[in-house]
């Protein structure tokens, strides 16, 4: 629905907005690089996923959201994808597709090579060569 150029947002968690009893933002923060999958007819949990870092919110049901989320999105610069599944079957699906992502996007890479220079044993390295 909005910031198509923003399909390439990291994502590495997946949170169900239908399990929040309160406002829902201390649980939002708990992540940064995540999609939301709440229903389209929460406005209040799709605003409280806006207010923190968030790279997608996948709105259920098949609802368009209301006007103001689509205003909070555009300033946030959040996209926002409309789906006709329920949160469920949209949890599921979303789930399944880490297992099988590519491993090329630039943070992941940038991560791997901080990691490698922290961390990596190159005189081990070297001896096995």
């Amino acid at each position: 629905l909005s910031w198509e150029d923003k399909a390439d947002n990291l994502v590495e968690h997946l949170l169900v907005g239908g399990m929040v009893l309160d406002s829902g933002i201390h649980y939002f923060e708990r992540f940064s690089n995540k999609a939301v999958i709440v229903r389209g007819d929460r406005p209040d949990l799709q605003f409280a996923a806006l207010q923190a870092p968030t790279s997608c919110i996948v709105l259920t049901g098949g609802h368009m959201p209301i006007q103001y989320i689509f205003h909070e999105s555009k300033e946030t610069e959040i996209p926002l994808i409309k789906i006709e599944q329920d949160t469920l079957s949209a949890a599921d699906a979303l789930a399944s597709i880490q297992e099988c992502s590519k491993f090329d996007h630039p943070l992941k890479q940038d991560k791997f090579l901080s990691l490698l220079e922290e961390f990596g044993d190159w005189a081990a390295l070297e001896a096995l060569v």
